[in-house]
């Protein structure tokens, strides 16, 4: 089963869901796709090898103007939908699009963001919806980092970046630039190209096409559904999964999402105090 994110509106429908679905042993993938990208799987390889040393720092923006106008009110329907809290919810920024930069904080990571302090607005006079969202997170080996999630940065295009620092060395990368992984190692830059021989298995395994030909949003998907059809069969024919990277997103990370979005929607409303956002499983 392919579930699209959010995984559900609140945190007693996921937590039900999730144990539906692990009573019954089935396959259950949400699409956080932007996992399935070949350097975001090699960034993934290198932190789990420790390539970075102890990760210190955690930064993740997903900022894009494609709502930095009322388009609700002029007959936009993913607009008008995207801003409707009846659907949505009132933080339907952090629901929309947080929920993608927070799974790829944890996916590259391999780490919890444990607590949260947030301040959430609306940017666009009228809008019924907060559509602007800065987040402080703390992570489960004591990281410290942040999110900023907006519908509403003008001029802004796709918008998504994560910054990982680490005491060894950092990482960057960028979904308007996904061939590349900047990996700076103390003082020395290095780029490194999707395609280009001694990448991790993980990059490997999710590139198509060599080096200079450009692989996207849409590859990223198949490479997601790829993995969750090796799990689906593995599981009818009764096989260990075993996947060659890290797997893809599972309902129990659209629990976590449940979790961080109304974490970061009491934080605000508790005038930014510090919120738990872990989960525990029953």
């Amino acid at each position: 089963m392919i579930r699209e994110k959010p995984l559900t509106t609140n945190m007693n429908d996921a937590l039900q869901l999730h144990r539906l679905v692990s009573d019954r042993k089935v396959v259950f993938g949400i699409t956080h796709n932007y996992s399935g990208y070949a350097m975001v799987r090699h960034a993934a390889a290198l932190v789990r090898e420790g390539a970075l040393g102890e990760v210190r720092i955690v930064g993740a923006e997903y900022a894009h103007g494609s709502a930095a106008i009322a388009l609700e009110r002029s007959g936009n329907k993913q607009m008008q939908w995207r801003t409707d809290p009846a659907v949505t919810g009132k933080a339907s920024v952090v629901f929309d699009i947080g929920t993608h930069a927070h799974h790829l904080a944890r996916f590259i990571t391999g780490l919890e963001i444990t607590e949260v302090a947030a301040e959430l607005n609306t940017v666009v006079p009228g809008r019924a919806v907060y559509d602007n969202a800065h987040v402080h997170w703390r992570l489960s080996n004591g990281a410290r980092g942040s999110l900023w999630a907006s519908m509403a940065a003008t001029g802004n295009e796709h918008g998504l970046r994560i910054r990982i620092f680490g005491d060894r060395a950092a990482l960057e990368w960028q979904q308007e630039d996904p061939e590349h992984l900047h990996f700076p190692v103390q003082d020395a830059a290095q780029v490194l190209a999707k395609g280009r021989p001694g990448l991790s298995n993980a990059a490997d395994a999710a590139t198509r096409l060599k080096i200079g030909h450009v692989e996207g949003v849409l590859e990223s998907f198949a490479n997601i559904y790829m993995d969750i059809a090796a799990a689906i069969h593995a599981n009818r024919s009764g096989e260990a999964y075993h996947p060659v990277a890290f797997g893809y997103p599972t309902i129990q990370d659209g629990v976590y999402g449940v979790k961080f979005v109304e974490a970061v929607l009491e934080s605000h409303d508790r005038n930014g105090i510090w919120v738990h956002a872990n989960v525990t499983f029953t």
